[in-house]
């Protein structure tokens, strides 16, 4: 059976996108040490939060990545490259107006934005809504390479990106000593990996060019039907990518003299999603194979992950005055302070983003629901228990424990027996 599942397509391509995505993570990973040691606290204090609130920008952009590679999967299924070329006319024209409705916004909100996060300069958010933009434009192309699972193309389109970020993005810290050279790394990013997988698209467009398989050529684009599964995808995709970066926001508007040692810190906790990734790397094609004992082997994988996290802030807990010494040179003093507190109240994140991936396999949305619950919480408690980072702290964890325990008990000890009829009978990924 393990041989079987070994040479399955299922886990080659699993394996090859949470290959790809865990290096993509480490050099993310190394970019942002690199950036903090030059930059220091007080410029790293105002990216670090920029960059927390373009994620939260893009959830609809992320979610709208959901709606178009199901809807672009399924036409090219069913070998639809007639349909397929209309949806990309019609879709092109939707996101014209959604991209200036999104633009529209934000330039309402400027003025709220620069006062909230206590950044006088215009130019980090010019350059943070051509960032938005660029996503936007990049979507349905990656979309599409998702779609047609070009794996080669994919892994291809990620290194460069990052590759292009960290020569752009450091090159530009070093010679300016600015934080903008951060954002117009990103920049460089965003559109060399536009511009591959454009280039990309143009092939595939060219071959396919003179084939006709449908007569209702607008059948399948219907914006109703586009919008309603991006309302749905939005609350599946947007609730944890929201409780994980706001409170960095919120700490930049209520603590901006410390906002560049919780940047740090903040950073060096989510290094603890490379652990939850990597027990996924291993468990996920398992788990999407063999549905029918998926809670059993969820469960394994779960409590072996919370070992390791624990391990993870023990190490944090013994190591936290070399990494500031050492790992960032020094420049953000009393991190030290913070980290071993931190390692403990951001281990529930990383755990949750591991059932992050069973409610995916198991088809249930209760888990969107919850955290959407926790970022209320988080939201309110920094709102009001903002004194100190031990403060910010501890409301981070105590929502974090909240969702991690709300969804325990939910997945782990509820479902033991009412979730099986119901996997067994799903279609295995």
């Amino acid at each position: 059976m393990i041989k079987k599942l070994l040479s399955s397509r299922v886990f080659i391509n699993s394996s090859i996108v949470s290959l790809v995505s865990v290096l993509m993570g480490l050099f993310n990973f190394v970019f942002n040490i690199a950036a903090s040691r030059v930059l220091g606290q007080e410029q790293y204090g105002m990216v670090y939060p920029l960059i927390s609130l373009l994620m939260i920008i893009n959830l609809p952009v992320g979610a709208l990545q959901m709606v178009l590679s199901k809807d672009f999967s399924e036409l090219i299924h069913h070998k639809k490259w007639d349909e397929l070329k209309v949806y990309f006319a019609g879709l092109f024209k939707a996101l014209i107006g959604f991209t200036l409705l999104l633009l529209l916004i934000l330039f309402f909100l400027f003025p709220f934005l620069k006062s909230f996060l206590h950044i006088g300069q215009s130019l980090p958010f010019f350059l943070l809504f051509g960032l938005v933009i660029l996503s936007i434009l990049y979507t349905p192309f990656y979309s599409m390479i998702q779609s047609r699972e070009k794996y080669g193309i994919y892994s291809l389109n990620s290194f460069a990106m990052v590759l292009v970020k960290f020569i752009a993005g450091i090159g530009l810290v070093l010679l300016t000593t600015s934080y903008l050279g951060v954002l117009w790394g990103l920049l460089c990013s965003q559109l060399a990996g536009l511009i591959i997988l454009f280039t990309n698209y143009q092939s595939f467009k060219e071959v396919k060019k003179a084939v006709i398989q449908t007569k209702n050529k607008n059948q399948y684009f219907q914006s109703r039907r586009i919008w309603k599964s991006f309302f749905y995808a939005i609350i599946s995709v947007g609730a944890f990518q929201l409780i994980t970066y706001l409170d960095s926001v919120l700490v930049r508007h209520f603590l901006p003299d410390s906002a560049g040692i919780y940047s740090v810190v903040n950073l060096i906790g989510k290094a603890s999603f490379y652990l939850a990734t990597a027990v996924a790397f291993v468990m996920l094609p398992f788990l999407a194979k063999d549905k029918e004992n998926l809670h059993h082997a969820n469960r394994r994988a779960f409590f072996f992950l919370l070992g390791l996290l624990f391990a993870y802030a023990v190490l944090l807990l013994f190591a936290s005055k070399p990494i500031a010494q050492y790992l960032f040179a020094g420049k953000y003093s009393g991190m030290e302070n913070i980290l071993p507190l931190y390692g403990f109240m951001f281990l529930p994140y990383a755990a949750v983003s591991y059932l992050v991936n069973y409610y995916f396999l198991s088809e249930k949305t209760l888990y969107s629901l919850t955290i959407l619950g926790g970022v209320i919480i988080e939201s309110i408690g920094i709102a009001f228990f903002h004194q100190d980072l031990i403060q910010v702290s501890l409301v981070v964890g105590v929502s974090g424990y909240i969702v991690l325990l709300l969804l325990m008990i939910d997945s782990i000890f509820l479902h033991s027996n009412s979730l099986k009829p119901k996997i067994s009978s799903t279609t295995s990924l």
